[in-house]
């Protein structure tokens, strides 16, 4: 059981001290969430060892490593708001399933000849893993058609785009309904809200060598919305992101299709007393001001263009 105190103690070290953040790789993001359910199956395992737990019937068993996946996971995402670290549902979802996949493995080494028992057992522990494993894969996947696409940044023709994208006060969905570019858009159901937005956070970085970004956006009320347009590089962030040193434009967007070409020199210049580092490009996003309703839009063919050779 040594192993096990080794293991179980690093992975616990571990959700307090390094990591990624906000602006790491997202496929090393994906791969370091799979450490809540590593961390789980081994506590839940462990615990199933106790001559206490290991008497009582498998319902129970059950019942006692979900009320402890909850309790404890509830309690981790807690203590690490204390470490600049976000709550998050997600990693209590991984939590459940690590300790299902601990007691599932616990419940396989006590199994002697009952081989089909031991295949359904097997066959969910599987699922579990393929389950947790899907969102590094698709990661893999995006990344893969991101760079093949560039200077293409997205034009949402694959479920996959989705994952480039952060939102706040919004959904997102791929429709092939409305489309400017391809067969596909993204469908953006804005809230009601003080600054309801969506930020690219997956993409290329470096834009140097392109003389302008282009993008539509198709606007579904009635009347003229403003949305404003952000754009900033790696060094807004230790620069304290002040306003002036990024850049910002508002757009007015009139009913129906709305296209738009933002110069690269204007994005450049836009930092005040700096150049922005073209290079290292950190994050594009667009959002509403105080919107008293909720609206939707359609964003399609948002890309570089007029790359010198």
């Amino acid at each position: 059981m040594n192993w096990w105190y080794v293991f179980s103690g690093l992975l616990i070290f571990l959700l307090f001290v390094g990591g990624p953040d906000a602006d790491s790789h997202r496929v090393y993001q994906e791969i370091w969430d799979t450490g809540h359910v590593l961390l789980f199956a081994s506590l839940s395992w462990g615990l199933l060892r106790l001559p206490v737990l290991q008497a009582r019937r498998w319902i129970e068993q059950f019942l006692i490593i979900s009320g402890f996946c909850l309790v404890a996971g509830f309690a981790v995402e807690v203590l690490q708001l204390f470490v600049n670290r976000n709550f998050e549902i997600k990693d209590l979802v991984n939590d459940l399933l690590g300790g299902y996949l601990g007691l599932l493995i616990f419940t396989a080494q006590q199994l002697q000849r009952q081989l089909m028992l031991k295949v359904v057992i097997y066959s969910l522990m599987l699922a579990i893993i393929v389950g947790v494993l899907l969102p590094t894969i698709f990661a893999i996947v995006d990344e893969y058609i991101m760079q093949e696409e560039f200077p293409v940044l997205a034009d949402f023709e694959t479920p996959y785009e989705l994952g480039r994208w952060d939102n706040n006060l919004a959904s997102l969905s791929i429709v092939d309904k409305i489309f400017r570019h391809g067969k596909k858009s993204m469908q953006v159901d804005f809230y009601a809200g003080e600054y309801p937005d969506i930020a690219l956070k997956h993409f290329p970085r470096d834009w140097h060598g392109f003389s302008a970004i282009k993008f539509s956006i198709f606007n579904t009320a009635k009347k003229d919305l403003l949305i404003e347009l952000k754009i900033y590089d790696q060094q807004h962030k230790p620069n304290g992101y002040k306003y002036s040193d990024r850049f910002n434009r508002v757009l007015t967007l009139k009913p129906g299709w709305n296209d738009f070409l933002i110069a690269m020199e204007d994005i450049s210049s836009a930092p005040e007393n700096r150049k922005m580092d073209l290079t290292d490009i950190a994050s594009l996003s667009l959002f509403l001001h105080d919107l008293k309703q909720p609206v939707t839009l359609y964003f399609d063919g948002l890309m570089l263009v007029g790359a010198s050779l």
